[in-house]
C-alpha cells in the first residue's frame, strides 16, 4: 500500500512539473532505467578480467533482486554528501531492483503527455521562436530533446528485460503521435522523426518476432501501422518492403494463434490488431493508387505485395465482420459455425472484442472492399481489362460468393443507415443491441465524435 502511494504521489509530481522541466525529468528517469545492478557488474567485472561467473545468468543477476546490504545501517559506509549529486546517484542506481525500473520506464511514458498541451513542446521552429524572444521563464520544451526520448525509448523496447519492451515500444508509438506532424526546419518538406527511422524499424523488428509475447506484439503491429502510413519513410523502398513483410508473418498462423497463459479476448485482440496493420496500410497505399500520377514508388511497390496476401486477408477481414456483426446484433451466443475470433460466444470475450472492433470495423470494412471481387469475376479477362477496372490495375480481394453478398449487403445497409442521419450533418454511427435484436437499434451520435461513416462511400466507389 506505501508502494502504491509512493508511485500515485511520484506520477503526480510528474505531471505538476514536467510542464517546465521535462529535461530534469528525462535525466533522471534515464539514469533509473539503465541501471544495472551490483550482482550483473561484479559477474562483468570478474568476465572482463577473464574469469567466467557460473551464475552469471541467474535470475538475481537479471531482475536485479534485493540485496542484504542495501539500505545502509549505522555501521555501513555513510554517504558522502559533499560529493556531487550525479556521483551519489550513480553508486544508488546500481542497487535499484527490477521493479523500481519497469516503473521509471512507465514514468518516461508518461513525459510526452505530462508536458501538457504548449505547441512549443512539439514544434521545434516554436521552441527556437521562444528561446530567442525569452518570452518563457524555464524554455524547457521536450522536442528539444527528441532524440534523447527516442534513444531511451527505443533502449528500452530493445532491451534485455521483457516486461520493458512493450513500455518502450509503446512510448515510441506516442511519439509518433504527438511528433508525427512537427517539421524539421533544417530540410523543408520532411519531418523531424525521419532521421529516428532506423529505431524505429529496428523496435518493429524486434517486437514482432515469433517469441513475442502478445503485450509486445500488439505494440509493436501498431507501432508498424503508424510508421508505415506516415512520411516516416521518407521514400525508403527497402524500409517499407521490409515493415511490410514483418506484418504479413504472423498472417500464415494467425488461425492457430494461442496464448495459453492468456484470456481468450487477448488472442481476438492480437488478431483485431493484425487484420487492422494490413487493413489501415491498404487504405493509406490506395490514396496514392487512386491518384493515378506522381504515386511514390515506394508505396507503387507494394501494389504486388498486396495482392499475393489480399486474398487470405479478404478471408480473414470478412471473418472478423461476420463476428462483430454477430456480437452487435445478439447473434454470437447462437452462432453455428466456429467463428474467426475464438470464444466470442462468451459474454466476457464478445465485450472485448466488441470494445476494439468499435474503433477499427468501418477500416477493415473499407479495405475489405478496395478492387473486391467475386472468385469467377473477370477470370477470362485481360491484364488491360483490369486495368481500367480496378484501382489498383489487379483484382486484390478475391471473395466466395457468399462472403461477397455479405459485404455488398452491409455496405448498403450501413450507407442508408448514415444517409437517414444526414439531417444532423457529419455524423457517427454506432450499431447497439442493447434493447432489442433489430436492425433499428442503430443509435447516432452528434458532431463531437469521430467519423466512420466517412469511410463508407469509398466502400461503394470501389
Amino acid at each position: 500500500r506505501i508502494a502504491t502511494l509512493v508511485r500515485a504521489t511520484i506520477i503526480r509530481l510528474l505531471y505538476t512539473s514536467c510542464p517546465l522541466h521535462p529535461s530534469r525529468w528525462l535525466a533522471v528517469l534515464r539514469n533509473m532505467v539503465l541501471a544495472t545492478s551490483v550482482t550483473r557488474n561484479m559477474s562483468e567485472g570478474l568476465t572482463s578480467s577473464g574469469y567466467d561467473s557460473v551464475d552469471s545468468t541467474h535470475e538475481n543477476d537479471v531482475y536485479g533482486e534485493d540485496d542484504d546490504n542495501m539500505i545502509s545501517g549505522p555501521k555501513q559506509e555513510q554517504v558522502n554528501w559533499s560529493a556531487p549529486i550525479s556521483s551519489q546517484f550513480s553508486r544508488r542506481n546500481k542497487h535499484l531492483r527490477y521493479r523500481t525500473r519497469v516503473f521509471a520506464a512507465e514514468c518516461v511514458s508518461h513525459v510526452p503527455v505530462a508536458v501538457g498541451t504548449e505547441p512549443a513542446h512539439f514544434d521545434l521552429l516554436l521552441a527556437r521562436s521562444a528561446i530567442a524572444k525569452g518570452t518563457y521563464l524555464s524554455n524547457d520544451w521536450l522536442v528539444l530533446k527528441l532524440q534523447e526520448l527516442v534513444s531511451l525509448s527505443y533502449q528500452i523496447s530493445t532491451g534485455q528485460f521483457e516486461g520493458m519492451q512493450p513500455i518502450g515500444v509503446q512510448l515510441l508509438c506516442l511519439i509518433m503521435d504527438k511528433f508525427g506532424m512537427t517539421v524539421d526546419p533544417e530540410f523543408p518538406g520532411h519531418i523531424l522523426l525521419e532521421q529516428f527511422q532506423a529505431q524505429l524499424v529496428s523496435a518493429v523488428k524486434t517486437a514482432i518476432s515469433t517469441t513475442s509475447g502478445p503485450l509486445l506484439l500488439e505494440a509493436g503491429l501498431e507501432l508498424a501501422t503508424k510508421v508505415m502510413t506516415s512520411s516516416v519513410i521518407g521514400g525508403d523502398k527497402v524500409a517499407l518492403n521490409r515493415l511490410f513483410l514483418l506484418i504479413s508473418r504472423p498472417l500464415s498462423d494467425i488461425e492457430d494463434l494461442f496464448y495459453p497463459s492468456f484470456a481468450d479476448w487477448v488472442v481476438c485482440k492480437i488478431k483485431v490488431r493484425l487484420l487492422t496493420a494490413h487493413a489501415a496500410v491498404k487504405c493509406y497505399t490506395y490514396q496514392f493508387l487512386r491518384a493515378k500520377e506522381n504515386v511514390p514508388d515506394e508505396h507503387q511497390q507494394l501494389a504486388p505485395l498486396l495482392a499475393n496476401s489480399s486474398t487470405l486477408l479478404g478471408k480473414y477481414w470478412v471473418g472478423a465482420l461476420k463476428d462483430y456483426f454477430s456480437i452487435i446484433f445478439g447473434l454470437h451466443s447462437r452462432i453455428n459455425h466456429k467463428p474467426f475470433l475464438d470464444g466470442i460466444q462468451s459474454l466476457l470475450v464478445s465485450l472485448k472484442v466488441q470494445k476494439y472492433l468499435d474503433e477499427v470495423w468501418a477500416l477493415i470494412l473499407q479495405a475489405t472492399a478496395l478492387d473486391a471481387a467475386p472468385v469467377e469475376f473477370g477470370a477470362d479477362d485481360s491484364e488491360d481489362v483490369h486495368e481500367h477496372m480496378f484501382i489498383s490495375g489487379r483484382s486484390m480481394v478475391k471473395l466466395e460468393q457468399s462472403d461477397f453478398q455479405f459485404l455488398w449487403g452491409l455496405s448498403v445497409l450501413v450507407l442508408f443507415h448514415s444517409h437517414q442521419s444526414t439531417v444532423n450533418g457529419s455524423v457517427k454511427m454506432k450499431l447497439d443491441c442493447s434493447k432489442e435484436n433489430f436492425f433499428s437499434n442503430i443509435v447516432f451520435y452528434g458532431l463531437d465524435n469521430p467519423r466512420p461513416c466517412d469511410q463508407v462511400l469509398p466502400v461503394l466507389l470501389s
